[in-house]
C-alpha cells in the first residue's frame, strides 16, 4: 500500500492496491477483511475516478448487490479485464469508511468525465449512482452509521461540478432521512456539520444558473443568523410533513464562499455589502484576503472603471489597517490581485499606486517579484491611451534598474514585448527601433532569454507604420530582413523555407505600412512572398492587402482585389482556410470598386452579402457617384438604396451620416445645390440622422458646381451658418473658396484667402493654393502667370517653416503652368516642346503634368 500511495500513474496505483488485496485475502491469518485495507484499497480507486472497480470490491468484501445503472459504453475503460475473488468478508459495522471511499469514487468519475470529455449526462448518470448507494443502500442498513464524511463525498461531486440545486436537494434529502420520527413538525438541530453547508453554498457559486445563488442565499443566511430552515421528510406520500432544523453556525469558509458565490454570479454590491458587515464589531467572524480576493477579482471585470479602481484602492487600505491592527504580515495575493484588476481595467495610474502600497506593506523579501512590476506594466499596454508609453518606459526603466542591482531576477524578453507594444500604438517608430538594438545586444551575451522573435519584429513594424515618418518604409524593411524576409534576393535559405521569426502577423503589418503609404504594389509582392516561403495568410492579411490596394490608382486595382477574395472564398469552400470572409473584407472591396466607379460589380456584390451595413450601402452609392453618367438615373439609384438600407431588418439598418455623405457628394457631382441643400433641411427634421460639417461642406460644393444664378448666395448662407453650428476646419473654407474660384471671382478668392492665412488654428494646404490659382485661370486674368509665381514662392516660404502639407504637387504645377498659358494667352497643349523644358526647369519638375490633350496627369 505504501508503494500504491505512492504512485504518481494510476495503473501502478490501482495495480498495486489490488495485488496486495489478493495476498492479504490469501493469507489465512485472519478469516475477515481488514477494513482499514479494504478502505485504503477503495481510496486509491477513488483517487483516479475508478468508480466500478471500487463499487465491485466493496460488493465482494460485504456480501451486497448494488446495481448501477452505467451504461457499458461509458464505463471506465481502465477496468481490469481479470475477474477479481475475494473470499474473506468485511463486517458492515466496519464497512462505513469503505462506502464513503466508493461514493468519493463516483463523485471523481463524474468530474473527470466534464473535465475530460465534457460528458455531462454521464457525470450525472455518476452522481446518481453515488446517491442511490447513500440513500437506497446505506440509510436502509441499520449497521452502517452515516457521517459527516458520507455526505461530504457525494456535496463536494456536486460542488465540483457547479450543481446547487442538486446539492441542495441531496442535503434537505440526507437531512429528512437523519431525522427521527419524532421531528415532524418540530424544530431540531441539523444532522450535518458546517462543511457540508458550506459544500453547497461552493456548488451554488460556481453553478451557471441565477437561481442558486437564491439558494446559496437562503442557505447562508440560516447558518449566519441562525434561523430556522424548513425541510420537508421523505417518507411515504401519506406521512410527508414539514418540519424545520437549526443548521451550523456559520464560519469564516461559509462567508468567504458566499462571497464568491456574488462574485461569480456578476453581483459585486451584494458581496462588497456582506464584505462590510463582517467589519462591523458585531461581526464574530472577521475578513481575511480569502474574502477579499473574490471582490478585488470582480472589480477587475467591472465596466465602471473610474468607481470601480477607487473602490480597489479602498479596500486594498483597509486590508493595510486590518493588518497593522491585528499585526498581522500583508497578504501578497491581495496586491497581485488588485494589480490585475488595474491590468484588466488599463489604469496605469492606479496600478503604480497599488505597486508603492505592496513595496511598503511587504518587505524582506517578500515584496513585489518580477512579475509584479510586470503586471503593473501591462496595465500601460492596456490603457489605449497614446500617450502611456512615456509612463512605461520609466517603469520599464526602474525594472531593469533593479534587475541590474540584483533586486529583481528573472528579466527576459516578454518585457521588452510590452513596452514595445506601448510604443508601437504611440507610433513612436524610433523609440521601437532603439529598444530593438537594446535587445540584440542583450541577445548576444544570453541569447536564451533575450532574443527577438517575431512579436518584437512585428510590434517595431507596427510602430514605424503608425509613426508616420517619411523613411518608415525603408526602416521596416531592414526590420523584415532580421525577421528573415528576403528583402533584395538577401538570402541563403531554400526555396519555400523560412525564418522562424517571419509569422503571418510580421507579414500582415508590413503589408498595412506599404499599404498606408500608397505602395500597393510593394504590398503585393509581399502578399505574393508570404505564399512562396508557405506562410498561409489569415484574414487579417486578406484585409491589410485590400486596404493597401484601396489607395492604388492602377486601372487593374478592382480585378486584382476581386481575384484576392474569390481566392479566399474558395479556400474557405475547399477547406483550405478555416477563415470566412469577412463583412470588413467586402465592404473594403467594396471601396475598391466605388473609387474606379464599378457601379454594377458594386451592386452586384450588395446583393450577395448576407447582412450588410450602412457602411456597405454608403460604398455602392459613393460608386455611383463615381461612375454616374445620368443624374436623374443616379440619384433614382441611390435613393432605392437608401430606402433598402431602412427596410433592412437589423439593428443597423438606418441610414446614417456616412449615407448621407455619399448621397450629397452625388449631388455635388451633377451640381444640385439646393436638392443638396433640401436633403439636408430634410434630414435635420427628421432627426434620425446627425447632419454635421462634412454634409454642409458637400452641400456647398454642389453650389460650387451649380449653374443657378443665387448658386453663390445659397453657399454664403450655408456657410454663415456653419460658422456659427461648428468650429469650422480647412475643407469647409474650401468649399467656399472653390465656389468663388469656379466663378473667376478673384476678388473674393483672395479675401478669404487671406482669411485661411491668418486664422489662428487653421493652416493652409497645397489645395488651398492650387484652387486660389485656379481662380486666375477662369478670370482669364493677365497677370495670373505673376500671380501664380508668388503664391508659389508662398508655399516654399510655409515649406521651409515647416508646414510639409503645402509642398506643391503635380496638380499644383499643372495650374501654375495654366496660370502661365492664360497670361500668354496659350492653350496648354500648344506650348511647344522647347517652352515646356523652359517651364519645367523654372518650376524644378522632371515631368511634364499634362496629357497631350491637355488634361492633367495624376499619377
Amino acid at each position: 500500500m505504501i508503494a500504491s500511495d505512492a504512485s504518481c500513474w494510476e495503473r501502478s496505483t490501482c495495480d498495486a492496491a489490488l495485488k496486495f488485496l489478493e495476498l492479504v485475502d490469501h493469507d489465512e491469518a485472519s478469516d475477515e477483511a481488514d477494513p482499514r485495507l479494504v478502505g485504503a484499497v477503495l481510496n486509491s480507486f477513488a483517487l483516479w475516478g475508478r468508480a466500478e472497480e471500487a463499487q465491485e470490491i466493496l460488493c465482494q468484501v460485504t456480501g451486497m448487490t448494488i446495481e448501477s445503472d452505467i451504461r457499458s459504453s461509458t464505463r471506465s475503460k481502465t477496468i481490469s479485464k481479470t475477474p477479481l475473488e475475494l473470499s474473506k468478508k468485511l463486517p458492515m459495522e466496519s464497512a462505513c469508511p469503505c462506502y464513503d471511499a466508493v461514493l468519493r469514487a463516483w463523485a471523481q468519475r463524474a468530474v473527470q468525465s466534464v473535465a475530460r470529455a465534457g460528458k455531462w449526462n454521464t457525470a450525472s448518470l455518476c452522481m446518481e449512482q453515488g446517491r442511490n448507494i447513500l440513500v437506497n443502500q446505506m440509510m436502509r442498513n441499520q449497521d452502517l452509521s452515516i457521517t459527516n464524511q458520507t455526505v461530504s463525498a457525494l456535496l463536494n461531486g456536486y460542488s465540483a461540478l457547479g450543481q446547487g440545486q442538486k446539492a441542495e436537494a441531496l442535503m434537505m434529502e440526507v437531512e429528512s432521512l437523519l431525522a427521527t420520527s419524532s421531528s415532524a413538525g418540530s424544530l431540531s438541530a441539523s444532522s450535518l456539520d458546517v462543511g457540508n453547508f458550506n459544500s453547497v453554498l461552493h456548488a451554488c457559486s460556481l453553478s451557471h444558473s441565477v437561481d442558486d445563488v437564491e439558494i446559496a442565499e437562503r442557505i447562508f443566511a440560516s447558518t449566519r443568523d441562525q434561523t430556522p430552515l424548513g425541510v420537508v421528510s421523505t417518507g411515504s406520500p401519506d406521512n410527508m410533513s414539514p418540519f424545520h432544523i437549526i443548521p451550523p453556525k456559520a464560519d469564516l469558509i461559509s462567508f468567504s464562499t458566499m462571497i464568491s458565490c456574488y462574485c461569480n454570479h456578476g453581483k459585486l454590491e451584494q458581496a462588497e455589502s456582506l464584505l462590510s458587515d463582517m467589519h462591523d464589531d458585531a461581526s464574530l467572524v472577521k475578513p481575511t484576503v480569502a474574502c477579499y480576493l473574490p471582490v478585488l477579482k470582480e472589480l477587475g471585470r467591472n465596466g465602471e472603471s473610474d468607481a470601480a479602481c477607487e473602490r480597489i484602492l479602498l479596500w486594498l487600505e483597509t486590508i493595510e489597517n486590518e493588518s497593522e491592527e491585528r499585526k498581522m504580515k500583508s497578504s501578497r495575493l491581495a496586491y497581485i490581485s488588485a494589480l490585475r484588476a488595474a491590468r484588466d481595467h488599463g489604469r496605469p495610474d492606479v496600478a503604480t499606486k497599488i505597486l508603492d502600497m505592496f513595496d511598503k506593506a511587504v518587505r524582506g523579501g517578500g515584496g513585489p517579484d518580477l512579475r509584479t512590476y510586470l503586471l503593473a506594466l501591462r496595465s500601460f499596454e492596456n490603457s489605449h491611451n497614446r500617450t502611456a508609453s512615456k509612463g512605461a518606459e520609466r517603469l520599464f526603466r526602474s525594472i531593469v534598474n533593479k534587475v541590474e542591482e540584483g533586486q529583481l531576477s528573472g528579466l527576459n524578453v516578454d518585457a521588452y514585448k510590452i513596452l514595445l507594444s506601448c510604443y508601437a500604438r504611440a507610433g513612436e517608430g524610433g523609440k521601437a527601433e532603439d529598444l530593438l538594438k537594446e535587445l540584440e545586444a542583450k541577445a548576444e551575451s544570453d541569447p536564451s532569454l533575450y532574443k527577438p522573435d517575431s512579436r518584437i519584429y512585428s510590434l517595431v513594424i507596427k510602430a514605424l507604420a503608425l509613426s508616420g515618418d517619411k523613411n518608415a518604409v525603408t526602416r521596416a524593411w531592414r526590420v523584415m530582413s532580421k525577421a528573415g524576409y528576403p528583402y533584395e534576393q538577401e538570402t541563403t535559405r531554400l526555396p519555400g523555407t523560412r525564418s522562424p521569426d517571419l509569422t503571418v502577423d510580421v507579414c500582415n503589418n508590413m503589408i498595412k505600412l506599404l499599404g498606408k503609404n500608397s505602395l500597393a504594389s510593394d504590398a503585393e509582392g509581399v502578399f505574393n512572398t508570404m505564399d512562396e516561403l508557405r506562410i498561409l495568410p489569415n484574414l487579417k492579411s486578406y484585409e491589410a492587402i485590400l486596404t493597401a490596394l484601396a489607395r492604388s490608382d492602377d486601372p487593374g486595382t478592382p480585378e486584382r482585389a476581386e481575384a484576392l477574395v474569390t481566392r479566399l472564398e474558395v479556400s474557405s469552400e475547399m477547406g483550405y482556410a478555416d477563415v470566412q470572409p469577412s463583412l470588413l473584407l467586402y465592404n473594403t472591396l467594396l471601396n475598391i470598386l466605388a473609387n474606379f466607379g464599378r457601379t454594377g460589380k458594386a451592386q452586384r456584390l450588395l446583393e450577395r452579402l448576407d447582412r450588410p451595413d450602412r457602411y456597405s450601402f454608403g460604398t455602392t452609392i459613393k460608386a455611383i457617384a463615381n461612375r454616374g453618367k445620368s443624374a436623374q438615373q443616379s440619384i433614382i439609384q441611390a435613393d432605392l438604396l437608401e430606402k433598402r438600407l431602412q427596410e433592412e431588418e437589423t439593428e443597423d439598418g438606418r441610414s446614417n451620416e456616412i449615407v448621407l455623405a455619399h448621397r450629397l457628394k452625388l449631388l455635388a457631382k451633377f451640381g444640385m445645390g439646393k436638392e443638396a441643400e433640401d436633403l439636408i433641411r430634410r434630414k435635420e427634421r427628421d432627426g434620425l440622422v446627425p447632419v454635421d460639417m462634412v454634409h454642409y461642406t458637400a452641400a456647398i460644393n454642389a453650389h460650387a458646381k451649380s449653374m443657378a444664378k443665387n448658386a453663390v448666395k445659397k453657399a454664403e448662407d450655408l456657410f454663415s451658418v456653419m460658422d456659427e453650428k461648428f468650429d469650422l476646419d480647412l475643407a469647409a473654407y474650401h468649399s467656399l473658396l472653390l465656389v468663388y474660384s469656379n466663378r473667376g471671382n478673384v476678388r473674393m478668392t483672395r479675401d478669404l484667402f487671406n482669411d485661411i492665412l491668418s486664422h489662428p488654428v487653421l493652416r493652409p494646404n497645397r489645395i488651398t493654393f492650387t484652387i486660389v490659382m485656379e481662380a486666375y485661370v477662369r478670370r482669364k486674368n493677365k497677370h495670373a502667370g505673376e500671380r501664380a509665381e508668388s503664391l508659389l514662392n508662398q508655399m516654399i516660404e510655409l515649406h521651409a517653416a515647416g508646414n510639409e502639407d503645402v509642398e506643391p504637387d503635380r496638380v499644383t504645377h499643372a495650374s501654375i503652368i495654366r496660370c502661365k498659358a492664360v497670361s500668354m494667352k496659350k492653350r496648354v497643349k500648344d506650348f511647344s516642346l522647347f517652352e515646356r523644358i523652359d517651364l519645367m526647369r523654372q518650376l524644378q519638375i522632371e515631368t511634364w503634368p499634362f496629357h497631350e490633350s491637355g488634361e492633367v496627369i495624376y499619377s
